[in-house]
Parts: structure tokens; sequence; C-alpha cells
């Protein structure tokens, strides 16, 4: 038997396995059909925008919003570069399990239906047509561990929906533990110079770059050359930072980043 027969009968039984035994919706486990996004109508209800009135530049609710208020407590130490940032929804509930459902389960279906719902945060950041989208990428170790990047598999599904390029930019450089307990500060830390430019992406990075009156290459300030970065979750903002500092020293224009959840502010410690 040859290796594409093989292949060929595995397709066979999945398709036919998928089609007698029903999938699990990824939030709560009820039976979904095998030829829809594998989360219920009522988790998928439960999925719901964060609620307003939202803050313009880091996308989270503000208790205050008048004229004149004191700036957002999330986002007022910022570095500049880190203009702006748009998430879905919250990362709770149904949210929360569909976001452990893509990055633990290797469900990857879930990317299309977590794309539509990012769709109206990605256009909350960008100002500018047609940018390019930047996944933040994983250490080469987890990777390998986990078989799939969700922060590119959402860029992709993104990709899809509104036509624009996916471009792995950046590559991680310097790994390191789960940060899922880690506050602000600790985040901050971590997140700095672990981002680089991909080696890989150089030659085509190179090609879109304006040429200065001296042929140095590089101006950031007339560079129409636009980026995104994609990520499953926004804690703190600061990988979104990092990478945008890196976008930022490679001549792009940054204009934000957009997830498909955020951490709430009262769970993200200092």
């Amino acid at each position: 038997m040859t290796v594409g027969t093989i292949r060929g009968l595995a397709g066979w039984l999945a398709d036919f396995c998928d089609a007698v035994v029903p999938c699990g919706c990824a939030a709560c486990g009820v039976a979904v059909s095998a030829d829809r996004s594998p989360i219920c109508d009522l988790c998928a209800s439960r999925v719901s925008p964060i609620p307003l009135p939202l803050c313009p530049r880091c996308g989270i609710t503000r208790i205050v919003d008048q004229v004149g208020a004191a700036g957002c407590s999330q986002c007022e130490s910022w570095p500049p570069h880190l203009r702006r940032t748009a998430s879905a929804c919250l990362h709770d509930g149904a949210a929360a399990r569909v976001v452990r459902g893509l990055k633990y389960r290797g469900w990857t279906q879930l990317a299309r239906f977590m794309a539509i719902r990012m769709l109206p945060a990605l256009h909350r950041v960008v100002d500018l047509p047609q940018p390019v989208l930047v996944p933040v990428p994983l250490a080469p170790a987890r990777r390998r561990e986990r078989g799939f990047n969700q922060a590119e598999l959402l860029a992709d599904a993104l990709s899809e929906l509104t036509g624009w390029e996916v471009v792995d930019l950046l590559c991680r450089v310097r790994g390191g533990p789960s940060q899922a307990r880690l506050g602000r500060r600790q985040r901050e830390r971590r997140a700095a110079g672990a981002y680089a430019i991909d080696p890989g992406a150089m030659e085509w990075l190179v090609s879109y770059a304006p040429t200065g009156t001296d042929g140095t290459g590089y101006e950031p300030e007339t560079s129409a050359l636009a980026a995104v970065v994609v990520d499953d979750v926004i804690t703190t903002g600061s990988t979104a930072g990092a990478c945008a500092a890196v976008l930022e020293a490679a001549g792009l224009e940054c204009l934000g980043a957009v997830s498909f959840a955020r951490t709430a502010p009262a769970i993200e410690g200092g």
C-alpha cells in the first residue's frame, strides 16, 4: 500500500467520523455539527464585545469618559510607539474557553470564528489602507511543542476576511516560561529584547524600504508600509509594545495591536 493510499484512507476515515460522531463545542462540550465552527450558538452569543465607553488608545472600558478627565490608568504609562490596541472581547467565560480551545487543545477551526469577532477591533486600530498583519511569534521550542502559532492562525483568518497580507516579520529571540501569572512590570521586563526582525523576512522588508536621498535605505517618517500586530490575548500591552518597538525601529509604521481577547484590568496585577 502506497503512502498516498494510506493518506487517502486516513482522510476518508476522518471525514466519516466527523459525519457520524458530532463534534463538541469548544466552550461547553455540547454537540455541534461537524460542518460548522466548533462552538455552539449559545456560547457564541456569550462572547460579547467589551462594554462601552472604550479608551481610544488601549480599547478597555473607561469608568470616566468626560472632557478633561484624567488619562486612562491602563495605558497612560505606555511608550509612545504603542499607539493603540483593540480587542474583540474580555478574556473570561466562554471567550476564555475559546482561547484555551485554540491554544492548548489544538482546535484550529476556531481561528475563523475568532477573526470574525476581531474585525470591528481591527478597524478601530487601522486608519490607513491595507496594512500588513504581523503575528506575534512564539519561541521555537513552544511552536514545536504546540505545532502551530495561534497568533499566525488568527492573522491568516483576518487576511482571508480583509485581503490584507500576513508577513512573519518578527521572531522571538529569547524564550521563557509562560507569562500567565506575571504582573505588569514582570511582563515588561520579560518582553524587552525578546523580539527581533526575522532574518528570513529581511529581503521582503528591504524590498519595501523607501530609499533616501543619499541612498541609505529607510526613512521611517516617509515609510508608506504600515503594520498591525496580531495576538490572541492582550494583557498588559507589554508584548504588543515590544513588538511595536521592533517594527518602528525597522522603519515601519506600527498602527497598533489587535487581539481576540483582553484581560480585565482588575486581574492584571501590578
